[in-house]
């Protein structure tokens, strides 16, 4: 992995009757410290508050569908999100009727989908999806026992699924081939039995992380090799063990946080190298604390949303989503960046200076070092100076923001407030 290089530029100081103050700011000719990454609130899920959704990608689409809108309540509606446009669109309802909790993984052309809960009972059945024809097909039933809370994921022309819950805590495992529609079972998961644990893939291998049992939540972290059929114990999530958690991967790292741990929410957010074995912390997610979301990756950014949090007997349900961005992905060589920026004590606005025009019209957000919102906006921008007017009075501190404009090009920085 690449480390982040950052160059800093101390901007002198000026002393103005309008009392500008030119920040000390962090300009970056390549990309942001690692660690440093940002969330963005780029609208709401046109699904509706809900959790318990499915969700995977394919191609430079993310598909989201099902789960519930209240504790009894499920559905089976389907939806497509784009991200250049931020936008969402509505295809084929999901062909296994109204559920929440299935698995789903996707081939580089094709989603699949399957098991889950309705409220009353647990399902083996599943289903292929055609993003080209917007067609569902039915394939294979699912050999295991019906079951929901199950993870899965995809490597190398195979999809795993893997655990659940069918009435009590599970650890088998399966593999399935898109191209004879078969299904075989592999070697147990060697941890203790679990529902609620997250599954995804880097590169060949295959990743378990965290889960609970009967109400002991769990936090170690397995990797599966699937030529060898073998399962190594690798090094445990470093906060509080909890299930349900959001997670993404990103150019070889694996992102996760968020989740329940049978008392709190969390909205604490980790990275893991797979090199050095270690996992890092990020930025903590931006918005409520949840879990049960959906989250994917598309190119350079994680997308996450939905969940729920409050009573679990009767949950809150949500619709925000959010973009992150890794500290590691930040600023090209080659794009422009901020020669100055001031903030204005007198109309608490924060001014940036430009060396070319990057578009007429942006989206601001800012962030405290907690990761959380303070401020976010939709401004125009006149040639090469841009003012936003902070909807939100700044504690001194450094703050940190980012900036997408009209043009697709994305601007990422720090601040200092005196």
């Amino acid at each position: 992995m690449i480390r982040a290089t950052l160059h800093s530029l101390i901007t002198s100081f000026k002393i103005a009757s309008q009392a500008l103050i030119i920040i000390s700011i962090l300009l970056y000719s390549l990309s942001i410290a690692k660690g440093a990454g940002t969330w963005n609130y780029i609208g709401n899920y046109n699904g509706g508050n809900c959790d318990l959704t499915f969700y995977f990608t394919i191609g430079q689409k993310g598909y989201v569908g099902g789960g519930r809108t209240s504790i009894s309540i499920f559905k089976s509606d389907f939806w497509e999100f784009n991200p250049t446009n931020n936008t969402w669109t509505q295809l084929a309802d999901y062909l296994g009727g109204d559920k929440g909790q299935q698995i789903a993984f996707a081939s580089p052309v094709k989603g699949y989908v399957g098991l889950g809960f309705d409220g009353n009972a647990f399902f083996n059945d599943f289903y292929e999806y055609n993003p080209l024809t917007n067609i569902w097909s039915q394939k294979a039933t699912f050999p295991g026992s019906g079951r929901y809370s199950s993870l899965s994921f995809y490597i190398n022309g195979y999809g795993y699924v893997a655990t659940g819950f069918d009435g009590n805590p599970k650890k088998d495992v399966w593999q399935y081939n898109p191209i004879s529609d078969t299904w075989v079972q592999k070697n147990n998961f060697p941890g203790p039995p679990r529902q609620g644990a997250n599954g995804f893939a880097i590169g060949d291998a295959g990743y378990i992380l965290a889960g609970f049992n009967n109400g002991t939540s769990y936090n170690d972290f397995w990797k599966y090799d699937p030529i060898n059929d073998l399962w190594v114990q690798k090094t445990n999530f470093p906060s509080i063990p909890r299930r349900a958690m959001a997670y993404f991967v990103i150019n070889g790292t694996a992102y996760a946080g968020l989740g329940y741990d049978n008392t709190v929410f969390h909205t604490d957010f980790y990275s893991f190298d797979t090199t050095n074995n270690q996992w890092t912390s990020e930025t903590n997610f931006g918005g409520s604390a949840r879990y049960l979301t959906f989250s994917f990756n598309i190119n350079n950014s994680g997308y996450l949303g939905t969940g729920s949090n409050g009573q679990i007997s009767s949950p809150n349900f949500l619709n925000d989503v959010w973009e992150f961005i890794p500290g590691s992905i930040g600023l090209d060589q080659n794009q422009d960046v901020f020669n100055q920026v001031w903030f204005n004590h007198e109309n608490n606005s924060l001014n940036l200076e430009l060396e070319v025009n990057a578009g007429r019209k942006c989206m601001i957000n800012i962030f405290n070092q907690n990761g959380q919102v303070v401020s976010s906006g939709k401004i125009n921008s006149i040639r090469e100076n841009l003012e936003y007017k902070i909807n939100a009075n700044l504690s001194p501190g450094i703050y940190f923001y980012s900036i997408l404009f009209s043009s697709n090009k994305r601007k990422t920085g720090k601040f200092l407030v005196k």
